[in-house]
């Protein structure tokens, strides 16, 4: 299984069923300025507040919206997509990517079974680490992971079924100057990918970023009592975090919960912290 960018129809293809549109639109820009101030006026519909949207021009090999000086690179990337965006304009304070997902509820005439559901979004406490779950009920899932470090993602709703159905899903190198987040770099990359169900999609992850992953059979049990853990990737040690207790111990499939409460669960290879999960006890 593999995506494909198709340049002239501005799609990305799925060879397991080509003729499912993965995206409902063009992939465009989504940004402010230093010069905006997007906590005046009236509170929109659908979403935070009102920002800027550019549209993209294929020249010279890479996607360009010359008004900001941004380049969008889309290249294959093993079995999936890596999208590069980029830019040098300093006027630039929200900046990132807005991926028109068809998702379930658009009204594009695919069937339902063809369109996605957002499933399992997540974002780590260090922000090094963002990436969502796209599901179909035929099957064919995608994975999107965000490389570079960045400030994260928004989704705005559909007027369709308003708060049931989604518009977008954008992913950003920076939020706006409202938000008061750490100002980083005007370069985002993403990668998009097949998947076919959430062990595998983990499993991706932990390649793709070269850490190991968590998941578990349950997220929480009485305390005394285990719960199953499994490893994607290499993993020597966990680390535990709750109220009381805060120790590294040797890797074990069978975690016991050590108290009442939160559980933080990391994983260690080499040194290196991986993604973790959060028991309760």
């Amino acid at each position: 299984m593999k995506l494909q960018f198709d340049y002239l129809k501005r799609q990305i293809i799925d060879e397991r069923a080509p003729r499912d549109g993965i995206l409902a639109g063009e992939i465009c820009l989504k940004y402010t300025l230093f010069e905006d101030d997007i906590t005046k006026g009236e509170k929109p519909n659908y979403t935070p507040y009102v920002d800027r949207e550019g549209a993209f021009v294929y020249q010279d090999g890479a996607f360009r919206h010359a008004d900001t000086q941004t380049v969008l690179e889309i290249e294959e990337h093993e079995n999936g997509l890596l999208l590069t965006l980029s830019s040098s304009d300093a006027r630039l304070s929200e900046f990132g990517l807005c991926l028109p997902i068809n998702f379930m509820g658009k009204r594009t005439g695919d069937s339902s079974d063809s369109q996605f559901l957002f499933n399992s979004s997540y974002e780590s406490e260090d922000g090094r680490i963002v990436y969502a779950y796209l599901v179909k009920p035929n099957g064919n899932n995608i994975g999107v992971a965000m490389l570079s470090a960045g400030d994260g993602w928004k989704m705005d709703y559909s007027r369709d079924a308003y708060a049931h159905f989604f518009n977008n899903l954008n992913f950003y190198a920076n939020f706006d100057r409202a938000y008061n987040t750490e100002r980083k770099p005007n370069y985002l990359q993403l990668c998009i990918f097949p998947t076919t169900d959430f062990p595998h999609f983990l499993d991706e992850l932990s390649r793709i970023y070269g850490i190991p992953f968590l998941y578990y059979d349950k997220s929480g049990a009485a305390v005394g009592e285990t719960v199953t853990l499994s490893a994607y990737g290499s993993v020597d040690e966990l680390r535990i975090k709750s109220a009381t207790c805060d120790r590294t111990v040797r890797y074990s499939e069978r975690f016991t919960i050590p108290d009442e409460g939160i559980v933080w669960v990391t994983p260690i290879c080499r040194g290196k912290a991986g993604a973790g999960v959060t028991l309760f006890g």
